[in-house]
């Protein structure tokens, strides 16, 4: 149930996105809100969210027609935002080895289909270990945190509490 969800969340989201009519966006944006807090499930499934789609959905609730200010907008984000309805992803697609189907493709099994193969699961790992990559960043992050840790060790730093 979770991952159909997930599906129903995902298609939404790319109506809302990739519509051109602001009657449409509307409409996308009050079914991503009632398919939220309608679900069956006691466990919420989260909508994911890049920065950038984020972005996008905060602009339009400030100005969601022709410039004009529609304040239920504006507080279904702000009461979807304190519900925590948003997963903020990096991918707006789930990827990794507990995931070998690629939710953007057909439903065929012949090989060109949604099956994912070892070497897009190599490349998959290959982009986490570039300079710019996910690991790379965490390894700053962790450097950053093992100096702040030592620093506070240090005799001549007293906490304030």
């Amino acid at each position: 149930m979770a991952e159909y969800l997930g599906e129903i969340f995902y298609t939404v989201k790319k109506c809302f996105f990739a519509s051109h009519n602001q009657f449409e966006r509307i409409a996308s944006f009050y079914l991503l809100y009632t398919l939220y807090f309608k679900q069956p499930l006691f466990i919420f499934c989260k909508i994911r969210l890049t920065v950038t789609e984020w972005r996008m959905m905060k602009e339009f609730a400030k100005h969601p027609y022709n410039g004009q200010e529609l304040p239920q907008i504006t507080v279904i984000l702000w009461k979807m935002f304190k519900s925590d309805a948003f997963r903020f992803v990096q991918d707006e697609l789930e990827r990794g080895f507990d995931r070998f189907f690629l939710k953007s493709c057909g439903n065929s099994f012949d090989g060109s289909g949604p099956l994912r193969t070892s070497k897009d699961l190599e490349k998959e790992l290959l982009t986490l270990t570039t300079p710019g990559g996910l690991i790379n960043a965490m390894e700053i992050l962790e450097m950053g945190y093992n100096e702040m840790k030592e620093a506070l060790d240090e005799p001549g730093i007293e906490m304030i509490i």
